[in-house]
């Protein structure tokens, strides 16, 4: 983060739309970090990872380019900070932040959604069309109706909705936790869709 104002910068000098990811690897192992704050170096990497991000955030508010953008922040997953086993449906649940000038005014939406759902909220928000996402519903739509969230990982998935949360170990063929029929129908319908589609690619 310690460079993106300048990179930013001539993006914020044309008269065109502009799309950038940063992706920050700081807060993962080997967690070492230019920066000394606190003892724990867990805990220093992610003051890091912070730190660099407020000082970008500043210097995008002081811009020109402020006025107009939208900044997406958001996790990949959680991290099991205590060094304790954490539970699955805690280390899956991530928020989404927007900010920037583009944002109208401060809100707190609680609503429950997967990473991919993303693109479809993002471009709905925008007016744009948002078929070709297939995985991706807009949160924020009247269609939306069926909340859900949707975490895989080595050999099993999460499947969340209202009803419950249901942990699904694909090698022992069976819910580890929270069996529920319906909901561990749905979680291998998705998994299945996600590698049918995968092959074809």
């Amino acid at each position: 983060f310690e460079s993106l104002s300048e990179q930013t910068a001539p993006l914020a000098r044309q008269d065109r739309r502009w799309f950038a990811t940063f992706q920050t690897l700081s807060s993962h192992e080997p967690f070492v970090v230019p920066y000394k704050r606190l003892d724990d170096p867990v805990e220093n990497s992610f003051a890091y990872t912070d730190h660099a991000l407020g000082r970008f955030m500043d210097r995008l508010k002081a811009s020109e380019a402020w006025k107009d953008t939208l900044v997406i922040i958001v996790a990949d997953h959680g991290y099991n900070i205590s060094h304790h086993p954490v539970d699955r449906r805690a280390y899956a649940h991530i928020p989404l932040v927007m900010a920037g000038g583009a944002v109208k005014g401060p809100a707190r939406i609680d609503t429950m959604m997967s990473q991919t759902d993303l693109a479809a909220t993002l471009l709905g928000q925008m007016g744009l069309p948002h078929d070709e996402f297939r995985y991706s519903r807009d949160v924020l739509a009247d269609t939306y109706t069926a909340p859900s969230a949707f975490h895989t990982f080595n050999n099993g998935f999460l499947f969340i909705d209202p009803t419950g949360a249901t942990l699904y170990d694909n090698v022992a063929e069976r819910a580890v936790k929270d069996a529920d029929p319906e909901r561990e129908r749905k979680g291998k319908a998705i998994l299945q869709t996600l590698y049918a589609d995968l092959a074809k690619r």
